[in-house]
């Protein structure tokens, strides 16, 4: 059924009166000749009737149709459809999380959409909201119902985490722009605690009785085992490569026993039976192994148990980077740095280049293309305005400094407060020879990420003396000793980064030199220093990967790959930088450059633990009260959202070109015939 959305300019077509009018009153040209003789005319000439026919048909109809048809095209013609007069429109929430994967969930969730479709009359509107790490719109109202049961269909399972918050928010600006009579939020969900309490406090946005429950769970809980928080690193003990690795094994439910096992290169190293007793629902696995330091490192933690009802989260994944030989340039009197630092304690690790101090001059000559990775210095060479410059160069170069103050001599000082430091007042004697054992460390620092695991490394026995006292303006302290001194200070200047000692590495002020974490200290401190690009990463599924490539690179293209297969691509812009999507599902992934298959950077995958835990609202949630909005408070401006069906259709529709195209082609022919007229 033909609908016109501005019916009041069809009063245009009275316009449609001025060709006839035009037409009848047309007098035919008489042209006058001049003579005398007018005896032979008769007196009384009959008079000629005046022109009431049509001569110029054609000329007449072009005129009629173009005026008609640019009437109607401003009138605005479409065709009404039985989905314009909707009764009823719906928006269904599909929770497509790790979560509701557990007893196939995310299936019966689309087998009750499909029915609900097939049920459907002419009069209803449908929606498909899916939720994943990002909310999206899968079926819109304007699709067919073939196309929307087959987009419904082509839903695959992922492990992503999402917020049901973010969903119902987007299904809600959908239903906005939906025009049936009534409406509704169906959401279907595991109401899984974890992913409904999430942003508590947002504002009130529903409308009244708008969002439906279609089932609750009948149990509280589920049975399940998982394994998360993957930590690894490589760490020297003397010439011993290792690797450290924990992680935490969890379980929910009614479920007490699984087998644990640790892979690493294709190779088993850990096999071995748990037991959960009632009250412990998390327990750490720590181990440690020898592993080449020149090549990556690939691995897997995987748990099974009879009766778990989300298999998906039984693995976890890990990555490590395979050492490169750094540089090191030393500007130190300590002996037991030198020993640290020396060839049969360092060697493929660190290569140190001892500067002479009365060759200053020659270094800050030389083009910082061939500094050092690192700069060592103490405190006591930097009252060189030498020593200063250099360290200043090694900031602009983008290089890491590791600076040792064990006392303030003025010059340093100065030195300091360009840095943000500024000097506080000793709390007591300097010189007393008494040795405070360290207090706290930040657990967030990577430089403390091998000291996470006590009977692995630990500082509880290391002790320093009488530090210098300095507060930092923007550098953050990461060591604290007994009496909450900073005794390490983490920073950044220019293009480089540096950490800074309160007291130097001597046995006066520490006995850390003698002890067995300093070696793996120091490669810790200096490998958090190293400006480099990160080799790997470890994010949930389907987030996004910030990655960063070496500036030295000329890179234009990053392909992300898994078991040689290409994944993805994304463009690498100016500042070596490229956005790449982590693929929702879990694994190893690695990451080549341009066109070569050389892996130079690798990612693990790993699902969020919180969607593991499956313990679920057995009633309505309390939060869909606080997101639902009073009567009187229904916003305006929400409902200004919703566009007339009658605008959709005709802006949708073709009809309005057709008429305006075809009266102008009307109105070219006419100017066509009179001037064919008129030639001839």
């Amino acid at each position: 059924m033909i609908n016109f959305l501005n019916p009041w300019f069809l009063l245009g077509l009275v316009a449609v009166g001025a060709p006839v009018w035009l037409h009848l009153r047309r007098k035919d040209r008489e042209t006058v000749v001049p003579f005398t003789g007018l005896r032979f005319l008769d007196d009384q000439p009959m008079a000629k009737a005046p022109p009431l026919t049509l001569k110029n048909i054609v000329l007449f109809l072009l005129r009629v149709l173009a005026l008609a048809l640019l009437v109607a095209a401003f009138a605005r013609p479409y065709f009404e459809t039985a989905s314009m007069a909707a009764t009823s429109s719906r928006v269904f929430v599909i929770d497509n999380t790790l979560s509701r994967q557990a007893e196939n969930g995310l299936e019966h969730d689309k087998r009750y959409v499909l029915d609900q479709m097939a049920g459907a009359g002419a009069h209803e509107q449908i929606g498909v909201v899916v939720l994943g790490s990002e909310p999206r719109v899968v079926v819109n109202f304007g699709d067919s119902p073939q196309q929307a049961r087959e987009k419904v269909q082509a839903v695959q399972p992922t492990m992503e985490r999402g917020t049901i918050l973010s969903a119902v928010r987007q299904a809600d600006f959908l239903l906005k722009q939906s025009i049936g009579e009534t409406k509704r939020i169906v959401v279907l969900s595991d109401f899984q605690k974890n992913q409904w309490t999430e942003d508590a406090n947002a504002p009130p946005f529903l409308a009244p009785d708008e969002v439906k429950l279609p089932s609750l769970p009948a149990a509280a809980a589920r049975p399940n085992f998982y394994v998360a928080e993957p930590r690894v690193q490589r760490v020297f003990i003397g010439e011993d490569a290792l690797i450290q690795f924990t992680a935490v094994i969890g379980r929910t439910g009614d479920i007490n026993k699984a087998v644990v096992s640790l892979t690493s290169n294709g190779r088993e190293i850990l096999h071995r039976p748990i037991g959960l007793d009632a009250k412990t629902d998390k327990i750490s696995v720590i181990t440690q192994w020898e592993a080449d330091p020149a090549a990556w490192l690939q691995g897997s933690l995987t748990v099974t148990a009879d009766g778990d009802a989300l298999p998906q989260d039984n693995a976890c994944y890990f990555t490590v980077p395979p050492i490169m030989e750094g540089r090191v340039a030393l500007l130190s009197d300590s002996i037991f740095l030198q020993t640290a630092l020396s060839g049969p304690v360092a060697h493929g690790h660190w290569k140190v280049e001892a500067l002479n101090p009365t060759q200053l001059a020659d270094a800050n000559i030389a083009s910082p293309d061939t500094f050092a990775d690192i700069l060592m210095v103490d405190g006591d060479y930097l009252q060189s305005a030498q020593a200063r410059m250099l360290v200043d160069r090694y900031f602009t170069a983008g290089r890491g400094v590791f600076i040792m103050a064990g006392r303030l001599p003025t010059l340093l000082t100065g030195f300091l407060e360009k840095l943000g430091f500024d000097p506080l007042p000793q709390l007591a004697a300097p010189g007393t020879g008494t040795l405070s054992p360290i207090r706290y460390f930040s657990p967030d620092s990577p430089v403390f990420k091998p000291f996470l695991v006590p009977d692995f490394c630990s500082l509880d026995d290391v002790r320093v003396g009488e530090p210098v006292h300095l507060s930092a303006r923007e550098a953050k302290p990461i060591l604290f000793g007994q009496h909450g001194d900073a005794l390490l200070f983490d920073g950044a200047k220019d293009n480089g980064r540096f950490l800074l000692t309160t007291f130097g590495f001597d046995r006066k002020q520490t006995d850390w030199v003698v002890h067995p974490s300093f070696v793996p200290f120091l490669d810790s401190a200096l490998q958090y220093l190293r400006p480099q690009a990160p080799l790997n990463a470890t994010l949930e599924p389907g987030e996004i990967w910030l990655v960063q490539i070496p500036p030295e690179l000329s890179v234009k293209t990053v392909v992300l790959t898994h078991d040689g297969q290409e994944i993805s691509r994304a463009s690498v812009n100016a500042d070596h930088r490229a956005l790449v999507r982590v693929p929702d599902q879990p694994g190893i992934y690695g990451l080549a450059y341009d066109q070569a298959p050389q892996v130079r950077q690798m990612l693990a995958v790993n699902p969020s633990e919180r969607e593991s835990e499956l313990t679920y609202f057995t009633t309505a949630p309390d939060i869909l009260k606080a997101w639902t909005l009073n009567d009187t408070r229904k916003p305006a401006a929400q409902t200004a959202l919703a566009i007339p069906a009658s605008l959709l259709a005709a802006s949708n529709s073709n009809l309005w070109w057709g008429l305006v195209l075809t009266g102008v082609a009307a109105l070219l022919f006419e100017m066509i015939v009179l001037y064919w007229r008129g030639h001839a």
